[in-house]
Parts: structure tokens; C-alpha cells; sequence
């Protein structure tokens, strides 16, 4: 191998800017520094400490973006990953793997548990995740991707090899359509075994549809260390010759050692290499071997080798020069050659993938050109909103009738929920007018919980609704007395999908103002204020916080809120014609903007004829203060698709987080804050 000894001399730095060279050597160049490196990035993964968060910590942020987390990933929005690919095609390489990394991991040898999962939701979000990674790529790339990241229910499909379901189909169909129209190829991750015999099936049938005219858009990848591996690539390249579509095979030693069970493997590493260095063989010449074997031959009868594209996925520099070897040699005879592709993490193998290159000039144009690739993941190192939501405002019209204002509600909710909605809001007092004087009437009581029917029959009424329409619903607020403590409060209840309820808000701040001329309300003759800030965990979508109409006047709440890694603010509300006009806008625009976070106000629709008049003008506004969507005054539904990037995106630009100054002054969300009333 006389070319990539020359190249082997000359500096990889000669590809490499200085200063990925420089971090290379001091991260990822031997296992004593990578250990460690990826140790570290596990600790701040999993970190509580508000100092170790680098969502929270700016410098910290900083120091591990552009250490450890440029060293192995593309970036945290699609403009840094658009810069990293154009900056790694600049320094020589074709294209990279851009990796859409999200997956289900089972524990060694374990099955996978068939619990319940919402697949639409689940495939929903990966679908989305896959088209905004192939957005990213260009017509000379590969995106990779794991079907385990389209959910629970996706996983138990591929552990029973079961076809694919309607949801993951339609959504498979739609990544390979886009992928296919773009010129980007999609590469299929070999994943755990108890899940690889689904995916491999899956691949193939995709191959079939779409690797056609003798190039293969679609790659399933193959491990070389399991002993199965040479008979399953045996069969699926004869069914590929049988059928007439080119296979796309992505080979790789393999990834899976630590989490499937020993006995899958060969014995010893010399068996692997040799199994991965003679398949890779059989596949660059088109030549059967005593590795790779027919699967159909008969009568002494070798069957005809079909076509395939090949992705060379190694680190092993012997495994390489071999490949270089052969390919010369096809060069030099004028063989007709596959094609191929050679792909190192990003990361990892530099010099590797840099002797290709370098190879190539020493080589020169005459001779086969290295096609070399670099294998990125991408994502942000800090995540609020797990997954893309959809939030419905009803702006509702109530009267003085609670089971007909229950009817009403009831009708809305699950118009929302028909539209999509993941998460519904109601009004502050939906159940009922607004007023001093109608608190008492309308009060239901709640405690002990689950409350009855004749007690409570708003309770129950958003706990069916909630199961009935699928969703997680916040139920406005409702006028509550405890008979304990002969107290009335402005509550709101949340509810699950299942019918479950989640959290209990009641108002901590009472609205008592007196504007001369205008308006005059003291809630306080009637009602006593709550006494925590309430946050709900929303397992899909992460963290939201809960408060009442003029709640939002004081900041800390929100600040809080924010702190504690809240992604949405919400607050049923009954501004009026007078504080509706001044402040109901500025006040959810400027909650987020101080906390960079989603604001939702729901507002009862504006009723002329009532004693209070409600201003209406529902909004949501997003993380830079932007009005996503308004209501007008009268009833109905607003909708907003919420989603991380944005969030990631406003706090990047303008970095908040890591600009306060707790050494000047306290940080609130680290008092004595009260949880629990």
C-alpha cells in the first residue's frame, strides 16, 4: 500500500484546521482521553445541579460546546449543522452521515416490554425529526436513522416481526419520498437483537420499493461480529438478484456488545475482523466467498452476485487498505466497481479518514477516488420540550346555566381534540359567571379527592372529558370551598389522557384593584389565595407551570417557573374591558420574553349582556414575544404548534441564562419556594 504509506507521513493536519486538530488531541485521541471526555458528557447529561446544567450555567455552556460536544456532533440548531457540513466538505470529505440519533434501548439480553404507548404521537415526532435532519443534508450526503425512535409501540412491531403498522408506514413512506426527491440517501441503523430481525425485514421491503434502476437509495446495515450476520446478507443480497433491485449495505463491526447477550458474537476478534474483512471483500468484487456464501446454490450452480452500493463504516486502518487495495487493482484492469462509500465518526479516526484523502492527491486523478465520509450526530445539549405539541385555547362563551356551561365545554374540547390538540385549555371561571357575588353559588367541593359526583360535578365532568377526548386537559378554573377551613378559592384542575387528575392550582394572588372611573373587584372578600406555585411533568413533552389571570402580574412566578425548566407558562384568565385593553397583551409578551419560554392566556369570550365583562383576545406568544395566534372577542379556538427549536433558538441568540447576576443579586427559584399548599 505504497499510496497511503506516503500518506501516512504527511501530517493530518495538512486536512484538519489547526484548531480541530489541536481538540482532537487533547479529547479524542487515545482511549485514556476519550474515557473520560465521554464520562463527563454522561455526568452533565444527567446532572440536577443547577451548576452542572449547561442549559443553565452560560460559561459552562460554552466551554462544553465547543470542547467535547463540537469534537463528536454537528451542532444544536440546523444553521450550526449546515456550517459543520459545508466546513467538512471544504476540508475534502464528499458528504457526511447526518444522524438523527433517537432510539429505544432495552437492557442486556432483556425482551422488550409491550406496554402502551400513542403511536401516532411517537411517530409523529420521529417523522418530523427525520425531515428536518434530511432539510439539513444535501444531495451528496446520508441521513441515518434507528426505527426504534418512532416509539414503544414501533419497538414491540419489530420484536414480534409484525409488518409495519398504518402510523409508521405512512410515516416511513413520507421520510423516503423526501429523501428520494432531495438526491439524500437514507441509511437504516442496526440496532439491539431483540429487535434486528424486524428491522432487517423492514429495510428489505423498503429496498424493494425504492433501490431501483441499479442504485439504492435505502441501506439496512449489517454487524459484522454477530455470527448470523454472513447468512442474513447471504439471503438478502439473493433475494436482491432474484428481484432485481440493487441492496444498499452500511457494514460495521458492530455497536451493540455491551447490551446483547455474548453468545451472538464470535468467539475472538480475529474471527470478527476476518468475517468483516471478507465480506467486505465479497462484496467490493462481487465475488461469493467462503465467508459470504450463497444462500440459494444448488447443483454446483454458483448463483449470479447482484448489484450493491456499499458503506464502508470502519475505524480499522487494515480493514481500509484493504478496501484501497482492491479498488487499485479494479482501477488499474478496468473492472467494473461498485459503489462505495467510506465513513469514520466524526470525531474518532481522523487520521484515517485523512490518509483517504490525502491518498487521493498522492494517487491523482487516474486512479480510484476515495468518496469519504464523516458520521454526525446532531441536537441540542439541553432539551425543555421533548417532542412538537399542539395547544388549544377555548375561548368559551359561559352562562348562568353550570350543566349547559359543562355541555358547552364539553362539545369544544373535543373539537380541539379532533383538530389535534395534545393539550386543551379552558377559561378562568368556564363553569360559571365571573363575579364576587356567583363564587358561592357555583363553589364545588374537591377535598377529599376524588371528590362525588353531587359534590363536585365539574370534576368529574373534566376527568371524562379529558379520557374521552385523549388529551391533556387544564380545566379553566372553578370557584372551590373546603369545608374544613369554610374557604373559597379560585381552583384549576388538571387532567391526563387517561382521566387522571395531575395537579391543583388555586390562585395565590387575589385580584384587588380600584381604578377610579373604571373598575372596582376584590376578589378577597369572597376567596382566599393559594399558597404554592404549581408545575406539572408531562412524561411526552416535558415541564409546564400553572397559574390564574392575575397571577401573571407578579414575575416570580414565572421566573421560577422558567428556572425550574418550565417550557410553557399558562394562565386562564378574566382580564377586563379596562385591564384587557392596557396590559392583557404586554403582560404575556413580557413574560416571554424575560424567561425565553411559551405563553399561553385563555380568556372567556366577551359577553356584553353579563356583569363582568370578560375581555376575550386569547393568545399564545412564543419564546421571543412574538404573537403566534389570537382570538377576537367572541367564542372560539386558537391553536399553536409548539417545539424546542425555538425556544433553543431565542436563547441562543439572546443568552439570558448565563447572563444573570446572582453574585449581584438572589436567584428567586433557589428561596424557599412552596411546592405544596
Amino acid at each position: 500500500m505504497p499510496e497511503l504509506r506516503v500518506a501516512h507521513k504527511m501530517h493530518t493536519y495538512t486536512v484538519i484546521p489547526r484548531v480541530l486538530y489541536i481538540r482532537r488531541w487533547a479529547i479524542s485521541a487515545s482511549p485514556t482521553l476519550l474515557t473520560p471526555s465521554l464520562r463527563i458528557l454522561s455526568l452533565l447529561a444527567h446532572s440536577k445541579s443547577p451548576f452542572l446544567r449547561v442549559e443553565d450555567n452560560h460559561i459552562l455552556h460554552y466551554i462544553v460546546k465547543n470542547t467535547i460536544y463540537a469534537q463528536f456532533c454537528a451542532g444544536e440548531t440546523s444553521a450550526e449543522v449546515r456550517r459543520t457540513i459545508s466546513r467538512l466538505k471544504g476540508t475534502g470529505f464528499e458528504g457526511v452521515v447526518l444522524n438523527y440519533a433517537k432510539e429505544i434501548l432495552v437492557n442486556k439480553g432483556a425482551l422488550v416490554e409491550h406496554t402502551e404507548s400513542n403511536e401516532a404521537e411517537d411517530v409523529e415526532t420521529w417523522k418530523q425529526g427525520m425531515l428536518k435532519t434530511l432539510k439539513m443534508a444535501t444531495d451528496s450526503d446520508y441521513v441515518a436513522a434507528k426505527f426504534s425512535g418512532a416509539g414503544q409501540s414501533v419497538m414491540n412491531q419489530l420484536a414480534q416481526n409484525l409488518p409495519q403498522s398504518t402510523a409508521i408506514s405512512q410515516a416511513t413512506i413520507s421520510i423516503c419520498e423526501q429523501a428520494i426527491s432531495s438526491g439524500t440517501k437514507l441509511l437504516f441503523d442496526a440496532e439491539q437483537d431483540a429487535v434486528q430481525r424486524g428491522i432487517d425485514q423492514w429495510t428489505l421491503d423498503l429496498q424493494r420499493k425504492y433501490n431501483r434502476g441499479g442504485a439504492a437509495f435505502i441501506y439496512g446495515t449489517y454487524q459484522a461480529y454477530l455470527k448470523s450476520t454472513p447468512a442474513t446478507l447471504a439471503q438478502h443480497l439473493s433475494i436482491a438478484q432474484r428481484e432485481g433491485f440493487t441492496l444498499g449495505v452500511k457494514l460495521v463491526r458492530g455497536a451493540y456488545m455491551a447490551s446483547d447477550p455474548r453468545h451472538l458474537f464470535w468467539a475472538t476478534k480475529a474471527e470478527t475482523d476476518q468475517a468483516h474483512d471478507r465480506i467486505a471483500e465479497a462484496l467490493i468484487r462481487r465475488e461469493w466467498n467462503n465467508i459470504l456464501a450463497p444462500a440459494d446454490a444448488h447443483s454446483g450452480q454458483e448463483p449470479s452476485f447482484p448489484n450493491v452500493n456499499l458503506v464502508l463504516a470502519t475505524h480499522n486502518d487494515r480493514s481500509v487498505r484493504q478496501a484501497v487495495a482492491i479498488r487499485q487493482d479494479q482501477s488499474r484492469s478496468g473492472k467494473e466497481q461498485i459503489n462505495l462509500a467510506y465513513a469514520q465518526l466524526m470525531g474518532m479516526a481522523d487520521n484515517l479518514s485523512c490518509e483517504l484523502l490525502i491518498g487521493d492527491a498522492v494517487r491523482g486523478s487516474a486512479m480510484d477516488k476515495a468518496r469519504v465520509y464523516k458520521y454526525v450526530a446532531w441536537g441540542t445539549m439541553a432539551t425543555l420540550l421533548r417532542r412538537p405539541l399542539k395547544l388549544a385555547l377555548v375561548q368559551l362563551a359561559t352562562g348562568s346555566d353550570k350543566s349547559a356551561n359543562l355541555l358547552r365545554a364539553r362539545s369544544r374540547v373535543l373539537e380541539a381534540a379532533q383538530q389535534g390538540a395534545s393539550l386543551i385549555v379552558l377559561p378562568e371561571c368556564f363553569n360559571s359567571p365571573y363575579g364576587c357575588q356567583y363564587f358561592p353559588k357555583y363553589a364545588e367541593t374537591l377535598l377529599p379527592s376524588p371528590p362525588s359526583k353531587e359534590k363536585a360535578p365539574s370534576f368529574h365532568a373534566l376527568s371524562d372529558l379529558a379520557e374521552e377526548a385523549n388529551a391533556y386537559l387544564l380545566g379553566g378554573s372553578i370557584p372551590e370551598y373546603e369545608t374544613s377551613t369554610k374557604k373559597y378559592f379560585n381552583t384549576s384542575l388538571m387532567f391526563n389522557p387517561k382521566g387522571e387528575l395531575i395537579a391543583t392550582h388555586r390562585k395565590v394572588h387575589l385580584f384587588d384593584i380600584d381604578i377610579p372611573g373604571k373598575i372596582t373587584f376584590k376578589e378577597s372578600e369572597i376567596l382566599s389565595p393559594g399558597n404554592k406555585l404549581t408545575l406539572v411533568e408531562l412524561p411526552e413533552y416535558g415541564k409546564i407551570a400553572i397559574a390564574i389571570c392575575y397571577d401573571i402580574r407578579f414575575p416570580e412566578l414565572a421566573i421560577i417557573a422558567a428556572r425550574k425548566q418550565c417550557f410553557l407558562l399558562l394562565y386562564p384568565g378574566a382580564f377586563n374591558l379596562t385591564t384587557g385593553a392596557l396590559h392583557w397583551s404586554l403582560q404575556a409578551r413580557a413574560r416571554a420574553m424575560d424567561n425565553q419560554v411559551y405563553v399561553g392566556l385563555c380568556s372567556p369570550a366577551r359577553d356584553m349582556e353579563a356583569s363582568y365583562n370578560a375581555w376575550g383576545h386569547s393568545m399564545v406568544v412564543d419564546p421571543n414575544a412574538g404573537v403566534m395566534t389570537e382570538a377576537g372577542e367572541n367564542e372560539e379556538i386558537i391553536y399553536a404548534d409548539l417545539n424546542e427549536d425555538k425556544i433553543q433558538e431565542t436563547r441562543k441568540g439572546i443568552p439570558l441564562r448565563g447572563q444573570r447576576r446572582f453574585d449581584v443579586y438572589p436567584d428567586v427559584s433557589e428561596g424557599e419556594v412552596k411546592f405544596e399548599e
